[in-house]
């Protein structure tokens, strides 16, 4: 548990702004309303923030949390996590393409959760955000996380802990890895409509596309589950993304992983890479090499093309 104390409120420049016309509207001034410069840059303002940032003993960045910017003394939790493997969202959508929800796929049921950091000496600094302008307060302070286990346990715990960081790493790619080809596949149908729609387009073109597509939903296959037997309710084999939910149960405590969930892992480690490399193929060489050939041949705009235009 953090504490800090600050003298004075941070606040953004509207805030500065209005507290300036209230204090001149009490004392009969008159207030002139803002120049429209003005309401622009207060628009595009980030919100003032605290940070918190806290570092191992060799000084890398482990986390980086926020806190209250109001006066006064202040708390801030850090739950002895290292970052999550997934960004936390608001908002989200489910469609095609989108994050996976939070409770459902985030490591120990959640996305924003991170494994546990590793016992040692952290170091805690201070700072205020103003606009994207970092400035220092105060002196970093120093601090222990250890283990509240007995000495003779100390070493299995230290190895749960390693697992788990293990683990959160392969996550973080595989759910990345999930999204870009949900992402990658709503590019590809719409590529398909629009060369469908291009009488000048060259007919390998549509046949490269094709193709593309075929081996998306392969790789879409492998991760999610095969979408045919699922919809008709027949037991499938094991996807990737369901390997990963039994690797990561039970990630929230300091239990020690199965030797199912080990074997998750081992399988995962080696799977997943092969699957990676043709994803990587996908959107860095055949799905751009397609989306110019649609481009050239003067094809309806679709989603991660940049259009060409001469005037």
């Amino acid at each position: 548990m953090f504490t800090y104390y600050l003298k004075n409120t941070i606040r953004s420049r509207r805030e500065q702004r209005q507290l300036a016309e209230r204090t001149a509207s009490r004392q009969g001034r008159d207030v002139f309303p803002p120049s429209w410069d003005s309401l622009r840059v207060e628009d595009r303002e980030e919100p003032p923030a605290v940070e918190l940032t806290i570092s191992d003993a060799q000084g890398r960045v482990v986390r980086r949390i926020t806190g209250p910017v109001q006066q006064g003394f202040q708390r801030v939790a850090w739950d002895l996590r290292l970052p999550g493997p997934t960004v936390t969202l608001a908002g989200r959508g489910g469609g095609a393409g989108s994050p996976p929800d939070d409770e459902e796929f985030g490591f120990g049921g959640r996305g924003g959760v991170g494994p546990f950091a590793p016992p040692g000496t952290y170091q805690v600094a201070l700072a205020k955000r103003v606009d994207g302008v970092t400035t220092p307060l105060g002196t970093p302070q120093r601090f222990d996380v250890y283990l509240l286990d007995s000495d003779e346990n100390a070493g299995r715990s230290a190895a749960i802990i390693a697992f788990q960081e293990q683990a959160s790493k392969l996550q973080r790619a595989m759910m990345g890895a999930n999204s870009l080809a949900g992402e990658l596949a709503n590019r590809v149908t719409a590529l398909r409509r629009a060369i469908e729609e291009t009488p000048g387009a060259p007919a390998q073109l549509s046949t490269d596309v094709r193709t593309i597509d075929a081996d998306l939903r392969a790789i879409r296959e492998q991760l999610d589950g095969d979408p045919t037997l699922n919809r008709r309710q027949e037991p499938t084999p094991p996807s990737l993304m369901g390997r990963m939910q039994v690797m990561t149960q039970g990630a929230r405590s300091l239990e020690p992983p199965t030797a199912t969930q080990r074997r998750q892992y081992d399988i995962l480690s080696t799977e997943f890479a092969s699957l990676l490399v043709r994803l990587r193929a996908i959107a860095d060489t055949r799905l751009r090499a397609a989306e110019t050939g649609a481009e050239q041949a003067g094809a309806p705009w679709t989603p991660g093309r940049i259009p060409e235009w001469k005037p």
